[in-house]
């Protein structure tokens, strides 16, 4: 049967999965004897407003990828190969991609998404299907709470990005701080979590304000209002370009106070689009390319030659995603989901360039450091307290 046929064949077991049908055994079962190249989904926005974030992440995979197969590849010779869903950052597009994957019997892991508003609605999608999803970016708790065995994420989730960053925002000694969040699932789980964990620090949240990430451009008013507030700082919990295109209209209109945010706005649109206004910005992150560390180093200098600028955050924790991905198939001698699915589990201090990588029962990643950066001279600083 060719690959097409048993592609189409998949998508209509799934469609049609109250038959009683085991899809995800099926897959389980293909897998475990196959042989020849391992085929990876990477899944992200490579078009539309996030297209930065996507495009990151690629970069960051296909390094990983050339480099795993230049080595020799996995499983005794097995090379990989990646195949792309762009779903634009968008829920529908999302499942489309997501549907496809699944109609493909040779993909066995899918890297992504980006955005937890389509990360959620996928992984139902992956989790029926037998794919295994390994997020490098996604953090709303919510995706790794459903009761999924296949479903992963190498990043610090909301709960601990909000917590970290309200801490931040304390020991600045700020008192008053406006939160201005994106209206989708990453914006209102990281503005909750940092509100909550903000007053238990004594810090007033004077108001909170949610934008719409694809009609809403123009926020001085909301801003002016935050003005006469005699406000400390903003939390920005939302992603660029919108973040950047708040702090750089709160400058236009004289609003001069202090601007922190999530991983979101860890992109180099924050100074593409803001400029100057984007100077003094805090951000929290999980990587920067000034680690000294021998890894960090080499990982760094690499990207740098091949693509012509430094690894953000985005491409590091996908080439992290990619690199653990193959870490787990060798340690289960399969590419067999479930299988690998308990060798990542199982991986104990698995060092990347993000960081120790342990995985708990449920797929998140836990103990991983977050740090503080701050925008100077058009680019992303380690910031000293």
């Amino acid at each position: 049967m060719t690959k097409k046929l048993l592609g189409i064949l998949f998508t209509f077991l799934i469609a049609s999965c109250g038959a009683g049908r085991d899809i995800a055994g099926d897959r389980a079962t293909r897998l475990e004897t196959s042989s020849g190249d391992i085929h990876i989904g990477v899944a992200g926005p490579f078009t539309g407003d996030l297209a930065q974030f996507g495009q990151s992440m690629l970069y960051g995979i296909e390094l990983a990828v050339d480099e795993i197969n230049s080595a020799g590849g996995v499983l005794g010779g097995r090379k990989i190969k990646i195949e792309r869903g762009d779903d634009q950052a968008k829920v529908n597009e999302g499942t489309l991609v997501a549907q496809r994957f699944a109609g493909d019997p040779d993909i066995a892991v899918v890297i992504g998404h980006f955005n937890s508003g389509v990360s959620i609605p996928a992984s139902a999608i992956y989790e029926k299907s037998g794919i295994i999803q390994l997020t490098p970016a996604s953090t709303n708790p919510k995706l790794t709470q459903q009761g999924y065995k296949l479903i992963f994420r190498n990043l610090p989730n909301d709960d601990e990005n909000g917590r970290q960053l309200a801490d931040f925002a304390g020991r600045q000694g700020y008192k008053r701080i406006a939160i201005y969040f994106a209206n989708n699932a990453y914006g209102k789980g990281l503005a909750d979590v940092f509100e909550k964990r903000a007053k238990e620090l004594g810090i007033t949240v004077v108001d909170r304000q949610a934008y719409d990430t694809e009609r809403d451009e123009d926020f001085r008013p909301v801003l002016t209002k935050w003005k006469g507030n005699s406000l400390d700082a903003i939390c920005i919990a939302g992603e660029n370009p919108k973040g950047a295109i708040i702090i750089s209209q709160a400058r236009e209109i004289g609003l001069k106070i202090p601007f922190m945010g999530g991983d979101g706005i860890a992109s180099s649109e924050l100074w593409e689009i803001g400029g100057a206004a984007s100077e003094g910005v805090f951000v929290t992150s999980y990587f920067h390319p000034g680690d000294k560390r021998p890894e960090v180093v080499k990982f760094s200098q690499t990207y740098r030659l091949r693509f012509g600028r430094l690894p953000d955050v985005w491409a590091a924790q996908a080439y992290d995603a990619m690199k653990v991905a193959a870490t787990a198939f060798e340690k289960a001698g399969t590419i067999s989901p479930p299988k690998v699915a308990s060798a990542l589990r199982a991986l104990s201090d698995w060092q990347g360039v993000t960081g120790l990588h342990n995985f708990d029962a449920n797929g998140d990643v836990v103990g991983k450091k977050v740090i503080v950066t701050v925008v100077k001279n058009g680019a992303f600083k380690l910031y000293e307290e």
